[in-house]
């Protein structure tokens, strides 16, 4: 379970800057865009990182 959520994060970081390879403009226009992808992926696998944490440390029954 921990691998797949690593691996999605992973993926998803890829696929950002895949992306912004693609990109044309200057050097300005590309940090900011490398900066929104990098806040939007991070925002998006954080929330599966939580859920997979939280129910990790929930007790044994």
């Amino acid at each position: 379970m921990l691998f797949t959520v690593i691996k999605e994060a992973y993926d998803a970081a890829l696929a950002a800057v895949e992306e912004l390879e693609q990109r044309d403009g200057n050097a300005l226009g590309m940090i900011g865009a490398l900066v929104r992808k990098h806040v939007e992926v991070f925002a998006s696998t954080r929330v599966q990182t939580l859920r997979l944490l939280q129910g990790l440390s929930r007790p044994l029954p």
